[in-house]
């Protein structure tokens, strides 16, 4: 998906990891993107725009 008109906007990031030689899914964001690893983000989805 690519913001490139106003108003375009992301509702869900799925979040997968792999572990064991798969991918797992570990976690629906809905709102907000809050991970740690591989690095630190915290970013609310109405913060991201079409630039």
């Amino acid at each position: 998906m690519f913001l490139t008109e106003p108003g375009d906007g992301i509702e869900q990031i799925d979040e997968y990891r792999l572990s064991e030689g798969r991918y797992h899914l570990v976690c629906l964001h809905t709102r907000r993107l809050t991970v740690d690893v591989p690095i630190p983000i915290d970013v609310a989805f109405g913060e991201l725009s079409t630039g």
